[in-house]
């Protein structure tokens, strides 16, 4: 598997000012550790996190609404990558915040899920294949594929 890193896609940025990551790059390959896919040990370590918060009786519509605030954090951070003027952070460092809040709305998705008893792995592999089906696209998520689904 194609080890890629956060410096090698600003390497990109700075010679082409935008990322795209065809299929190839490796992006794509998610890594084991041990037996658990990191999906599972996110789960397992946002169990254990989320109590210490204080955020373990919220409710489905609580974590909804953190979702869509952190999706608005997201777009805002989208919208200054966009528009990029000389009050605006690096757009390096944008790069950074984007992936932060990317990552908090799958990290707070995890945690809905988890209180739905939803598989997100298993969840993303039915979506993908049903859209690929939709539009007659070949593309197939399948068990054992790049991690345990």
């Amino acid at each position: 598997m194609k080890e890629v890193t956060f410096q090698y896609n600003v390497d990109q940025l700075r010679r082409y000012g935008r990322v795209r990551f065809p299929l190839s790059t490796g992006l794509y390959d998610l890594p084991r550790e041990n037996k658990m896919g990191f999906l599972q040990k996110l789960r397992q370590q946002n169990n254990l996190r989320h109590a210490r918060f204080g955020t373990a009786h919220w409710n489905p519509m609580e974590w909804g609404c953190a979702i869509g605030g952190e999706c608005g954090e997201l777009l805002n951070k989208l919208k200054k990558y966009e528009r990029q003027t000389t009050c605006d952070p690096l757009r390096e460092d944008l790069i950074v915040e984007i992936s932060d809040e990317m990552a908090d709305v799958i990290i707070y998705m995890d945690i809905l899920a988890g209180q739905l008893g939803i598989s997100l792995e298993r969840a993303i592999q039915r979506k993908f294949n049903k859209t690929s089906d939709k539009h007659g696209f070949p593309e197939k998520l399948s068990r054992g594929q790049g991690g345990a689904i």
